[in-house]
């Protein structure tokens, strides 16, 4: 039994690091670190030269920006490179030569999922650095930690988006129809869906907790809650849904949004698993 279970993982890590080298060999990954590390210096610039005029007020507005842009960024570039895994794979015929090893479907899609995010998520600290570098050696310690808790919802949602993106690349069957199912998703979780909560919530008079469930439905909007919250606990920011969650859940906000996310990953892993097994791996 123990032998076993160290096969599996050691299965993992090989199937780990073969993905995780080819996705930072990515076009697109190393495009997103760079887009966050000109943001990150030019944002950090404005906040030394606004802090002494805004006080805090300038810090708010960087973090708001960096929220905004990594709404938009972080599931795009998660969806693109997971999306293509592993249809890619059994378009090239790769997939025929690594299951003519004893390797499980656990093992592949666990391996392709941490390898994704690694990936992702050295480029997403790699972008961040310079900001963080300058932010923090002005920010006292309270902000710094909220500094890096936004950095780790940077990480949640991108878990989320790379177990999304690789149920859609098992029950795709080529590469330009999994882009194509990407684009959809990704601009249904980013604009539609907004506007199908807020059209049924004035239309049908919600209430704010019916209101806050079908928002969190959406984990592009449960990551906005994480990170406006992170700013601004009382969620005044999103109106009464917000006031009403953040009274209701109070401190247990932050656990009940990443056991969301955490569930996210679950689903569509399991998912992705269960389809992959009953369909052709190759």
């Amino acid at each position: 039994m123990v032998i076993t279970i160290m096969n599996r993982l050691r299965i993992i890590k090989e199937l780990m690091t073969m993905e995780l080298k080819q996705a930072l060999k990515s076009r697109w990954l190393v495009v997103y670190s760079l887009l966050y590390f000109i943001l990150g210096l030019t944002l950090s610039q404005f906040s030394l030269m606004g802090i002494s005029y805004l006080g805090l007020k300038a810090v708010g507005r960087i973090t708001a920006t960096l929220i905004n842009l990594s709404l938009y960024l972080i599931p795009l570039i998660s969806l693109m490179l997971s999306s293509i895994s592993i249809v890619g794979e059994k378009e090239s015929g790769i997939t025929e030569w690594i299951f003519s090893e004893p390797i499980g479907v656990l093992e592949y899609i666990l391996g392709k999922f941490i390898g994704l995010v690694s990936a992702i998520s050295i480029a997403t600290l790699l972008g961040f650095g310079l900001a963080s570098w300058l932010i923090t050696s002005i920010l006292p310690p309270e902000d710094i930690s909220k500094y890096l808790y936004f950095i780790v919802i940077a990480v949640l949602l991108s878990s989320t988006s790379v177990g999304i993106g690789l149920l859609i690349s098992v029950v795709t069957k080529s590469r330009l129809e999994a882009l194509g199912l990407t684009f959809f998703t990704w601009f249904t979780m980013i604009f539609i869906y907004d506007m199908i909560v807020m059209g049924l919530a004035i239309a049908m008079n919600l209430k704010e907790q019916i209101v806050f469930f079908i928002a969190v439905l959406n984990p592009v909007e449960t990551s906005r809650i994480m990170m406006i919250y992170s700013i601004d606990p009382a969620l005044v920011f999103l109106g009464p849904s917000g006031i009403y969650t953040a009274r209701t859940l109070g401190i247990y906000l932050p656990i009940v949004l990443t056991s969301i996310m955490i569930t996210y990953v679950f689903i569509s892993l399991t998912t992705a698993y269960l389809l992959f097994k009953r369909g052709d791996k190759i």
